[in-house]
Parts: C-alpha cells; structure tokens; sequence
C-alpha cells in the first residue's frame, strides 16, 4: 500500500467517526508529536554534551587510562 492509499483509506476512515473519538485520534495525535519532539530534542542534547565533553577532554583513544575514566 503507498502512502497516498494510505491517506486516502484514512480519511475514509476519518468520516466514520463521531465527534468524540475524532477528538481522542487528535489528541493523541498531538501527545505523540510532542513526545517525539522531546526526545528527538533531548537525544540531540545528550549528543552535543557527550562530544563537548570529549572534544574539550583532550580525549585519545588510545590512552586505556583516559578511554576507562570516559565509558565510566
């Protein structure tokens, strides 16, 4: 099934629906979309902390020393 058939039995789908459970599929909608935002956004912190830390740490992965005290 292709993304514009999809859509399409979606929408008809859609019309089917009462008021109420056309409200629950949109909030639903709406909660998704911000959970995935936050997380896309706090993974994307996450990564620019951890290679800010190893940037700035003069990290060397060849020292067992220095590589040990960062997977800690």
């Amino acid at each position: 099934m292709t993304l514009k058939e999809w859509v399409a039995a979606e929408r008809q789908r859609w019309k089917g629906l009462s008021a109420y459970p056309k409200f629950e599929h949109a909030v639903i909608l709406v909660l998704t979309t911000l959970i995935a935002v936050v997380v896309v956004f706090a993974l994307w912190n996450l990564v620019l902390k951890v290679l800010l830390s190893i940037v700035s740490s003069g990290f060397d992965p060849t020292d067992y020393e220095v590589f040990q005290a960062v997977s800690e």
